[in-house]
């Protein structure tokens, strides 16, 4: 059964205002991944650049691939409009990482 709701202008108001604010929360979000993924490959090769001698490619190589999953995951799941920019980047800084440990 469909029930009618009654809504002050000033009501609906607030709630388009709402809806707008959570759509523009979820497209800021998307942009940051980027900036993320560059964050944590910056991470990952100061860290190795620091500690040489502790460090196993392959593993270093799956923990990044790993978090770089991750953001795709959860970029997928909240429908990024911008979905196909945050996964060409994945798969650039994936390469990069690979390319960078000699796993090539």
């Amino acid at each position: 059964m469909k029930k009618i709701v009654r809504l002050t202008e000033s009501e609906l108001v607030r709630l388009v205002n709402r809806i707008i604010k959570e759509e523009d929360d979820v497209e800021n979000e998307c942009e940051d991944f980027i900036d993320l993924m560059g964050y944590i490959y910056d991470s990952y090769i100061e860290s190795m650049e620091t500690n040489p001698d502790e460090i196993d490619p392959e593993i270093e190589f799956e923990n990044f691939e790993n978090e770089i999953r991750d953001i795709l995951y959860h970029a997928d799941q909240i429908d990024c409009k911008n979905y196909d920019d945050i996964e060409y980047n994945a798969n650039e800084y994936t390469q990069m990482m690979f390319e960078h440990l000699g796993l090539n």
